[in-house]
């Protein structure tokens, strides 16, 4: 097979690897599910009225485990939501839900928008997600003041290719993005400041490293263009994150790419190459003339066949789409902590979180050879998803053996 056809399959396998939601659903006897790695689901809040106040859910069918009780019927998934609303001193009002989300078998989303009596004041909301049929939860806090004054929590955001609320923090490449306030008049509308992420940074050190990563703080964003046409406001989404900014608070969307959290754009299936790469090599890679030709040659030379090296892109890009999935703040989640982690060591053996930290552990405690590495969040950022590696120069064996393992065309923990 010639050099071009090689790479021209690796494309179209990298593309049917992330359409088809990464591997697809295996039926068991009276399960399935392929991501039990981590359950969280996407919330947010609207106010819609000086009474009202909308949640907004939306659950990734990859995150649920869908059950039956025989093979007659059809696999559902359980969905608890436990809401406590508390408002200034008084008793929290709980109100809870249960949804049998409609069956998906490879890929897609399932949403639900709830309504929630919230009046003028200083209320705290959290939110408990369960999916009961592997008892896995997930809890959000809000914590605001509903008043007069217009807040984040009022940005209502949608697409020009959809009138529907934007859910979770993607933008697609080339869309016009909406902002309005649902519970005001147009004439009432609050100034509002749109900033972008002028340079991501460099990657995460290694687990071994003395340095700490570099994680972008609202010095990093610049004011970008931002149009009012007399009914809402509008702008481009272009391959940056986003603040957007009232005078009284600030909220960040995320934005990576037209395909994020998924790509196969060539410059984007090159770049988390670095991790398991000298910067020699990865810059020739990069930089070359024909830079499909070398990241074919790359994986080649790894798996030591063609069949070997399809096998490891598999892996590899499955490791970078889940970490876009799961770790993304205001970068990609590739380029994160946990992102680093992941892709070079797989999905820990049991995740533990305890207050802010979270541990991720490999192996069996009770015995030797077993490792983990704990992860602490990073307090007043932009983004409450950035934890940050807690690094030792311990870890130098396990990184070389690992990086040295997909390098010899074997996987670290698959």
């Amino acid at each position: 097979m010639n050099q071009s056809n090689f790479f021209g399959l690796i494309i179209f396998l990298i593309v049917l690897l992330f359409f088809s939601c990464s591997a697809p659903k295996k039926l068991r006897d009276k399960q399935f599910g392929t991501n039990e790695f981590y359950f969280k689901p996407l919330a947010n809040l609207i106010h819609s009225s000086n009474d009202t106040s909308n949640l907004l859910l939306e659950f990734d069918a990859d995150q649920l485990l869908y059950s039956r009780k025989s093979t007659h019927e059809n696999f559902t998934a359980q969905i608890e939501v436990v809401i406590a609303i508390k408002k200034q001193e008084a008793k929290a009002d709980t109100l809870q839900y249960k949804f049998t989300p409609p069956q998906m078998q490879e890929s897609g989303v399932w949403r639900e928008e709830i309504p929630l009596p919230i009046s003028f004041g200083n209320s705290e909301v959290i939110v408990t997600l369960k999916d009961l049929n592997r008892r896995a939860q997930h809890e959000k806090k809000f914590i605001f003041l509903k008043n007069e004054k217009p807040s984040t929590y009022d940005i209502r955001i949608t697409a020009n290719s959809t009138e529907v609320p934007i859910y979770d923090q993607y933008f697609k490449t080339g869309d016009t993005i909406h902002l309005d306030f649902p519970r005001f008049a147009q004439s009432e509308y609050p100034p509002v400041e749109i900033f972008a992420l002028t340079e991501i940074p460099n990657l995460p050190p290694p687990a071994f490293s003395n340095n700490s990563p570099a994680i972008p703080d609202s010095t990093s964003f610049s004011l970008t263009n931002l149009s009012f046409d007399g009914t809402r406001y509008n702008f481009i989404a272009e391959n940056k994150s986003y603040l957007f900014r009232t005078k009284n608070s600030s909220q960040l969307y995320l934005y990576s790419n037209g395909e994020f959290p998924s790509t196969t754009a060539l410059k984007d299936l090159i770049a988390p190459l670095r991790y398991i790469t000298s910067k020699s090599e990865f810059e020739y890679i990069y930089n070359v003339r024909d830079p499909y030709a070398s990241f074919c040659n790359f994986w080649k030379d790894c798996g030591g066949s063609e069949e070997k090296a399809k096998e490891l892109i598999s892996i590899f890009f499955r490791r970078v789409n889940t970490c876009n999935t799961y770790f993304s703040t205001t970068v990609p989640g590739w380029r994160t902590d946990r992102g680093m982690i992941y892709i070079i060591y797989g999905k820990p053996t049991r995740v533990e979180n305890v207050g802010y930290s979270e541990r991720w552990i490999y192996g069996d405690e009770t015995i030797p050879g077993s490792f983990s590495f704990l992860f602490r969040y990073q307090r007043d950022n932009l983004s409450d998803n950035v934890l940050v590696l807690q690094r030792d120069g311990l870890y130098r064996t396990s990184w070389e053996q690992a990086v040295n393992t997909w390098r010899q065309g074997r996987v670290f923990r698959e």
